[in-house]
């Protein structure tokens, strides 16, 4: 049997395949991200105008560079159910500036007539989960000093690590219910934290970076300069 045999996989294997989000197939380390919606159809006229508007609505969230940390590792489905991403769930912020981006972007998309971000029938985050989630209505947020009422969507929160076109067997599922397995994972799990401190809007080919302000940044000149 030559390599190249040997290389060959079934079509049943491929699907059965477990891909990590974590690296490319290069090797190299991909970034971490938390998406706030499917995409939204933007037409040629409205996409600077949009970044402008966004880019002003994340500025006036006075959201500065934010840790978070994870509650939970899972398979989840896509909408669709045409693939399963493995996912680390995320603790509400102590800030709540997951939920004030949202809004930030909600209020932007509005503006130009564009439906709203994780609406009520279901989200996805990079074809992340769907089931399960409950829109709520969190505390009012303090927002340059006037307390505003936004959407509680941070059971919808989550960091894809990894995706499959196969659904995984019901008992692994979620793996941090699993025994022994289950105390490792959840303390494993619990320990780690990341900082964000960037938000990305992809428009057509092109990424834009959206640094969020530290304290004296937002002083200064405002969340993006």
């Amino acid at each position: 049997m030559d390599a190249h045999q040997t290389s060959q996989r079934s079509p049943e294997a491929a699907e059965n395949a477990v891909h990590s989000l974590l690296q490319s197939d290069l090797s190299t380390a991909l970034p971490l991200h938390i998406s706030l919606s499917r995409s939204l159809v933007l037409q040629t006229p409205q996409r600077d105008p949009f970044l402008t508007t966004l880019t002003s609505h994340l500025r006036s969230s006075a959201v500065r560079p934010f840790r978070v940390a994870f509650t939970s590792l899972k398979w989840v489905p896509n909408f669709e159910r045409t693939r399963w991403f493995l996912v680390l769930e995320i603790q509400k912020p102590e800030r709540d500036e997951l939920n004030r981006l949202l809004k930030a972007s909600n209020d932007a998309a509005a503006i130009h007539g564009l439906p709203p971000l994780y609406a009520q029938d279901g989200f996805a985050a990079g074809g992340g989960p769907e089931d399960g989630f409950k829109e709520k209505v969190s505390s009012p947020t303090r927002m340059r000093g006037k307390l505003v009422e936004q959407r509680d969507c941070s059971d919808a929160f989550h960091i894809s690590i990894a995706w499959s076109l196969e659904a995984p067997e019901e008992e692994l599922r979620n793996p941090t219910t699993q025994g022994e397995v289950a105390a490792i994972l959840e303390r494993e799990v619990s320990k780690m934290q990341f900082l964000f401190e960037v938000v990305k809007v992809k428009i057509g080919n092109a990424v834009h970076s959206l640094s969020l302000a530290t304290r004296n940044d937002a002083k200064e000149r405002g969340i993006l300069g």
